[in-house]
């Protein structure tokens, strides 16, 4: 029953001379096995320690799961669910012995031996002091594993375009809904209200809703109480989960009409958007795409001091992140955002992105939405 992902994950971890691997974080888990844990709350307070994957060489994997889990459990990829018993509704229960001891029968029952990859910056302790114990010597696995799940599987790039298509639906009805005197979180109410309907089920939203000159100058936000004034622009940076996979997307747009140097730097953004597209095919390494956006932008006095973009999938920010640094090729199979940005204090901001799979004909648009500067 192994995925791409857990078989990509065995992989890394084979790199790194360990046959097995822990996943602890739950974007990683969704990744391998489809186990998708609730975000907005958070982990369950009944819960003796994170979800984890356990995959095996050959990409077999093992959930260890609370009972408050089982029904999203029964429908993961996964080999072997062990439960535990967290929540008791007529006795205190030792929850945190149960998740050990749980994740313990796992580990002897699969006979890890020596090393085992893992993700260091969500292990929890008690894994770790069941690793030691046994003599097993973690490897921190992150940066291995976070190239591991850039590639999507034909069920991960079906679930990102449904999630994209929802964040179309979400610049749709910022732009039909956005008034002066509404506030920007009304704006948001009505964004996220639009997207959950379609959805049918409660989304999460990341991003920024930014209005008016001094706060679209600030590049970044959430919405607040401002009430939005004749003649605004706004950015609205919209990134909603559905069903455990995220989308992005964000427009610029005017609550009325534009001054001719506002309307200068959208065309900028405009400009370096398309030539980062134009850039963008199979084999070009990220940071090339990211010199021929910079360089558009910089060729008019401008810089901006985010990302050019970012892969995307259980977690909304994704290897490769598009900047100078970093040299990964594009494959077909990546899912990225494009998005360049122009500030001007005075005048106010620009972010223009939409998101792409990575073909092997360059890049095919997900988010299908206009970037259009007086869409009224």
């Amino acid at each position: 029953m192994s995925s791409l992902t857990s078989r990509r994950i065995a992989a890394a971890a084979a790199r790194l001379d360990a046959g097995w691997s822990i996943l602890s974080g739950a974007e990683s888990v969704a990744a391998a096995s489809g186990h998708i844990v609730p975000i907005e709350t958070g982990s369950s307070p009944f819960a003796g320690g994170p979800t984890v994957a356990i995959v095996g060489p050959d990409g077999t994997l093992h959930l260890v799961v609370s009972n408050l889990e089982s029904a999203a459990a029964a429908v993961a990829d996964a080999d072997r669910v062990t439960e535990y018993v967290g929540f008791s509704a007529d006795r205190p229960e030792p929850y945190l012995a149960h998740y050990a001891a749980a994740v313990s029968s796992v580990i002897e029952a699969t006979g890890i031996r020596d090393r085992v990859a893992v993700e260091a910056a969500s292990l929890p302790w008690s894994v770790g002091e069941l690793l030691r114990a046994r003599g097993i010597a973690a490897i921190d696995g992150t940066a291995e594993f976070a190239r591991a799940k850039m590639i999507k599987s034909p069920a991960q790039l079906a679930a990102l375009r449904r999630s994209a298509a929802l964040a179309a639906l979400a610049q749709h009805t910022a732009v039909a809904s956005a008034e002066p005197g509404m506030s920007e979180l009304e704006l948001f109410g009505n964004i996220r209200g639009a997207v959950e309907s379609a959805a049918g089920e409660r989304v999460a939203f990341a991003g920024d809703l930014l209005s008016g000159v001094e706060r679209t100058s600030g590049v970044g936000g959430w919405a607040t109480s401002r009430r939005i004034e004749a003649d605004d622009m706004i950015v609205a940076d919209l990134a909603p989960r559905v069903a455990g996979y995220w989308s992005d997307s964000c427009g610029t747009f005017l609550v009325g009409r534009a001054t001719n140097r506002f309307a200068r730097l959208h065309a900028l953004a405009s400009s370096a958007l398309h030539a980062g597209i134009d850039a963008a095919k199979p084999g070009v390494p990220v940071n090339e795409i990211d010199r021929v956006v910079r360089s558009t932008i910089a060729a008019e006095g401008f810089e901006y001091g985010h990302h050019t973009g970012h892969g995307i999938g259980t977690s909304v920010h994704e290897f490769p992140r598009i900047i100078p640094g970093e040299d990964t090729p594009l494959e077909t199979g990546m899912v990225i955002l494009l998005e360049p940005g122009v500030y001007e204090p005075g005048t106010g901001g620009v972010r223009l992105e939409w998101m792409f799979e990575v073909t092997d004909r360059g890049l095919e648009r997900l988010t299908d939405f206009e970037h259009t500067l007086e869409p009224r």
